[in-house]
């Protein structure tokens, strides 16, 4: 990140950033909370350009609500778009809707996970008045520990959805409660990007990691399409 800084034509642009930050800090109308809050914002807002993750953390609480919610009505959209395409193929393609239900085993292990690396999971969660608009009440680790619970639950249901000896609803309502669950995660992939924060990477790496702008604009089609195969599960997974 500081190797971008040092570009160039990118120095005068942080420079006007960091004494605009500046400014504002010491004229008291700096909205950034705590010293601590301000120092951060400060050092990243001179570090960062708008192409790295964390960047939308530096900007007026008013822009980050708008690109933040423009995100989530972009992958709205997407999501929508993709479902014309997918859910045509799961109905008619030869083992395509059985096939999805290994699904069901990505969820269930990724909830596990919420349990094994529990303070990674936590550093994602938004914090109270994140954006200018989430106020969602509960800790960090109720949330982290709640979606676990439910990523497992949805998942299991849904890779044993079509067993003969399990009821033939269990299938699209474990489909079904994955797919409002991968709605309500959404503000935690929200926060890696605005904020730079990679979660149980390093747990699980061992190594510090930045998640770079290219894998979070995949990560929200991988999201897109998860979501479109999760709606043609829940209103047709028996054909």
């Amino acid at each position: 990140m500081a190797a971008i800084a040092r570009v160039g034509f990118v120095q005068p642009t942080t420079r006007l950033i960091g004494n605009g930050l500046r400014g504002r800090a010491s004229a008291g109308r700096f909205r950034g909370g705590s010293k601590v809050a301000i120092d951060r914002r400060l050092r990243m807002a001179t570090e960062l350009s708008p192409l790295d993750s964390g960047y939308i953390s530096t900007l007026p609480k008013g822009q980050q609500a708008a690109i933040t919610l423009g995100i989530s009505v972009g992958i709205a959209l997407g999501t929508v778009a993709l479902i014309d395409l997918v859910v045509p193929v799961l109905r008619h393609a030869p083992y395509a809707l059985p096939a999805s239900r290994l699904l069901g085993f990505v969820y269930a292990f990724a909830g596990f996970g919420h349990f094994q690396y529990l303070d990674g999971f936590c550093k994602v969660m938004p914090e109270r008045g994140e954006w200018g608009w989430w106020y969602l009440p509960g800790s960090a680790k109720f949330h982290v520990l709640w979606t676990g619970v439910a990523e497992i639950a949805g998942g299991l249901a849904v890779l044993g959805g079509d067993l003969p000896f399990i009821p033939l609803w269990v299938g699209p309502w474990g489909a079904a409660g994955l797919f409002l669950l991968t709605i309500c995660v959404t503000p935690a992939n929200l926060r890696s990007i605005t904020h730079g924060e990679s979660g149980p990477v390093k747990e699980m790496t061992g190594q510090e990691a930045t998640i770079p702008a290219p894998a979070h604009v995949f990560r929200a089609l991988l999201q897109c399409g998860l979501l479109a195969i999760l709606y043609s599960m829940a209103t047709g997974y028996h054909p």
